[in-house]
C-alpha cells in the first residue's frame, strides 16, 4: 500500500498544480473578456437607454408638428384659386392658430411654433408666428420676410429653405436663429398641394434644453455624454459646453461615431477614453465616453484577485492531497478485503465505511449491490420453486422438500394426490381462462383443508400435499374434510387419493400409493360422469 498511497499523492498533486495552473489562466483570461464585456454592456445600456429617452422626446415634438399639419393639411381647400386669395387664406390661418396655440403650450421646450404660407403665392407676408415666453406665455412675433434673405442665410431663413430642399419633414441641425436670437433645433414639415408649395409648418425648440438632457448621462464614476452633430460638430460635452467644430479636432470622433452598438477605443489629449454610439431621430449622435483607466480598473482588481486566490488554493489543495491520500488507502484496503470474501460467495460479508467521499460511496453502492443481488437471489429462488398461477410449492420444490425431509428419515409422514376432473372439457369448451379459474377454486380449497401444510402443484391438474408430523387419524380427519369440501358441489373438484407412513423410506413409495388410490377414485367419477372421460 505503501507504493499506492506515493502513487495517488503524486498524481493528486500534480493534478491539482495543473488544474489551477489551467484553470487560473483560463479564469485571468475570461476574467478580462468578461470585465471588457460588462463595461460595453454597461456602456451600451447607458446609451440604448438616455438615447431611447431623448429619442422620445424629440418624437413628441415630431407628434405635435404632424398633428398640426395633418389638421392644416385637412382644412386646405383643392381649389388653387383660394391659395392667392389673402381673405381665404386668413381664415384657414385662423383655423389652424387654435391648434398651434394649444399644442405649443402643451410641448415641452418648445420655444416657437409657426405656419408660412410662400411669399410667390400670397404677395404680403403672411401666417403664424408664435414664441413661448419663458413664464409659458405665448407671443405672437413679427414674421421674417423671407424675400429679403439670401435663401443659404441659414441663421435667418434656414428654416424655410431646407424642409423645402429636402421635400419633406426635415430636423435642422442646431443653429442661432437670428430673428428670436436663440439656440435651436427645427422639426419642419413642407406643405405641398400637388407641384405647389403653399408654405411650410414648424417648430423651435430650446437646444439648450437638449444640453441638459446630455450633461445628466453618466457612465462609470467619471464617464459622461457627447452630442454630436450630423457632419461631427460637437453640439456639446462636459469639456465643451458650447461645442466645437469637427475641422478642430483630429476628426476621430467623427470616424467613430458612424457605428452604433459597438465600443471603441480612442487617444484624446494624452487620455485613453472608450465611446459607444446611439443614433438620434434628429441625426444627431449621442456618445457614451469614459475613460480607459476606469473601465479597466475592475479587470485589473479581478485578475489580481484571481492570483491571489490560486496561491492559496495550490497550498491548501496540496496539503488537503496529502492527508486525504493517507485517509483514501485505509478504507480502500478494507474494501479489497470485503471484495475478497464475496468473491468467495460470502454474501453476509460486513462493510463499514463513515466516509463520505467517494470511497464512502463505493463502500455503500457495493453493499447496497449486495443486498440487492441477495433480493434477486430470494426471487428467483422464489420463481424456481413457486407456481406461477396458483403461488403454491411446484414439482421441483417437491423434490428438494423430499430429499431434505422424507428421505431423510422424516417421522409419520402423510400424502395427498390429487387430479382435477373436466379441466380438459373446460378448457375446450369454455377456454383456458375458465380453466384457470378452476384450478385456483381447487386451491383454495386445498389450502383450506391443509392451511399449515406443504401444498404443490406437480403439473396442469396434479397436486400433492405433504404432512409430517401428524399421526395417522389426524392425518385421515384432514384428508375427510378435503373430501367433504370437494364434493360440496354436484360435481367433484378432483379425483383424491392419500396414503401415510409412520417411517417412510423415499417419497416414491407415498406417491405410488396415493396415486393409485386418486385413480380409483377418477374411474368412480367417470363412471358416474362419462362425459368428462378424456
Amino acid at each position: 500500500m505503501k507504493s499506492l498511497h506515493k502513487k495517488i499523492l503524486t498524481l493528486l498533486i500534480a493534478s491539482v498544480m495543473l488544474t489551477v495552473l489551467l484553470v487560473g489562466g483560463a479564469g485571468i483570461l475570461n476574467a478580462s473578456r468578461v470585465v471588457e464585456e460588462d463595461s460595453s454592456r454597461i456602456m451600451n445600456l447607458t446609451c440604448d437607454k438616455k438615447t431611447q429617452e431623448i429619442n422620445t422626446w424629440l418624437l413628441s415634438i415630431e407628434q405635435s408638428v404632424d398633428t398640426i399639419y395633418g389638421f392644416a393639411d385637412s382644412q386646405l381647400t383643392d381649389n388653387r384659386i383660394s391659395w392667392n386669395d389673402e381673405q381665404y387664406m386668413d381664415a384657414y390661418t385662423e383655423k389652424v392658430y387654435e391648434v398651434m396655440e394649444n399644442l405649443i403650450k402643451n410641448t415641452d421646450c418648445a420655444l416657437s411654433i409657426y405656419l408660412r404660407f410662400n411669399q410667390e403665392l400670397l404677395t404680403s407676408v403672411s401666417g403664424v408666428f408664435m414664441v413661448k415666453n419663458e413664464d409659458g406665455s405665448l407671443k405672437d412675433e413679427e414674421m421674417t420676410d423671407i424675400l429679403a434673405y439670401d435663401p443659404d442665410d441659414r441663421e435667418h431663413v434656414g428654416w424655410y429653405y431646407e424642409p423645402l430642399q429636402n421635400g419633406g419633414p426635415t430636423w435642422m441641425e442646431p443653429y442661432k436663429n437670428k430673428n428670436i436670437n436663440k439656440n435651436m433645433i427645427s422639426y419642419v414639415i413642407p406643405i405641398y398641394r400637388g407641384d405647389v408649395t403653399i408654405g411650410v409648418l414648424g417648430m423651435d425648440v430650446d437646444l439648450d434644453a437638449l444640453k441638459e438632457k446630455v450633461s445628466e448621462i453618466s457612465a462609470y464614476s467619471s464617464g459622461y455624454a457627447v452630442l454630436m452633430g450630423k457632419n461631427g460638430d460637437i453640439i456639446y460635452s462636459k469639456n465643451y459646453p458650447d461645442g466645437i467644430d469637427a475641422g478642430e479636432y483630429n476628426g476621430k470622433l467623427m470616424e467613430l461615431k458612424k457605428g452604433t452598438g459597438e465600443i471603441y477605443s480612442y487617444h484624446w489629449n494624452g487620455t485613453n477614453k472608450r465611446m459607444v454610439c446611439g443614433n438620434m431621430i434628429n441625426g444627431m449622435t449621442l456618445a457614451i465616453v469614459a475613460p480607459a483607466s476606469e473601465i479597466d480598473a475592475a479587470r485589473n482588481t479581478l485578475i489580481v484577485q484571481c492570483l491571489i486566490i490560486l496561491v492559496v488554493v495550490l497550498a491548501f489543495a496540496t496539503l488537503l492531497g496529502i492527508r486525504l491520500t493517507k485517509q483514501l488507502t485505509k478504507p480502500l484496503l478494507e474494501l479489497t478485503q470485503a471484495a475478497e470474501q464475496i468473491a468467495k460467495g460470502n454474501w453476509n460479508v460486513a462493510i463499514e465505511c463513515s466516509s463520505k467521499d467517494e470511497v464512502g460511496v463505493l463502500a455503500q453502492t457495493l453493499k447496497e449491490a449486495i443486498g440487492e443481488l441477495n433480493k434477486c437471489i430470494t426471487y428467483i429462488s422464489h420463481l424456481a420453486y413457486t407456481d406461477n398461477l396458483t403461488g403454491l410449492n411446484n414439482r421441483h420444490y417437491m423434490k428438494q422438500y423430499s430429499c431434505e425431509y422424507i428421505e431423510n428419515g422424516a417421522q409419520d409422514v402423510g400424502l395427498v394426490f390429487c387430479d382435477l376432473n373436466r379441466l380438459k372439457y373446460t378448457n375446450d369448451h369454455y377456454g383456458h381462462s375458465v380453466g384457470d379459474e378452476l384450478i385456483c377454486n381447487f386451491v383454495k380449497v386445498l389450502k383450506e383443508a391443509f392451511p399449515d401444510d406443504m401444498c404443490c402443484r406437480m403439473s396442469g391438474d396434479e397436486f400433492v400435499v405433504v404432512v409430517v408430523n401428524k399421526s395417522e387419524e389426524e392425518f385421515l380427519n384432514m384428508v375427510k374434510e378435503l373430501n367433504i369440501l370437494n364434493n360440496r358441489e354436484e360435481i367433484p373438484l378432483a379425483a383424491i387419493g392419500s396414503a401415510w407412513k409412520a417411517k417412510a423410506e423415499s417419497i416414491g413409495e407415498l406417491l405410488t400409493e396415493a396415486e393409485n388410490a386418486m385413480y380409483r377414485d377418477k374411474k368412480l367419477f367417470y363412471e358416474k360422469f362419462p362425459e368428462y372421460r378424456r
